[in-house]
Formats: C-alpha cells, sequence, structure tokens
C-alpha cells in the first residue's frame, strides 16, 4: 500500500500546482476539471 500513498501525494501536489495555474488564469475551468478527473482515475 506504500505505492497509493506516493501516489495520493502526488496526486495531491498536482491538484496544488493546478489551482495556482488557476488562480493566475492560464487555463479555464473546464481545462481545469478535466485534469481533476484524470488525476481521480489514478486515485481509484
Amino acid at each position: 500500500m506504500v505505492f497509493s500513498k506516493t501516489v495520493k501525494s502526488k496526486v495531491k501536489k498536482e491538484v496544488k500546482e493546478l489551482r495556482k495555474i488557476l488562480k493566475k488564469g492560464d487555463i479555464t475551468r473546464s481545462e481545469f476539471n478535466a485534469e481533476l478527473k484524470s488525476l481521480k482515475k489514478f486515485l481509484k
């Protein structure tokens, strides 16, 4: 189960980065949501 922990922390980092980008306005809300969806697939 160690693997899933590292994946989860990586995904959390990715989400943080995405939020920063979204705040800057570099990506649209729909692009952000699409990225989140693909990241959530990794968590399953």
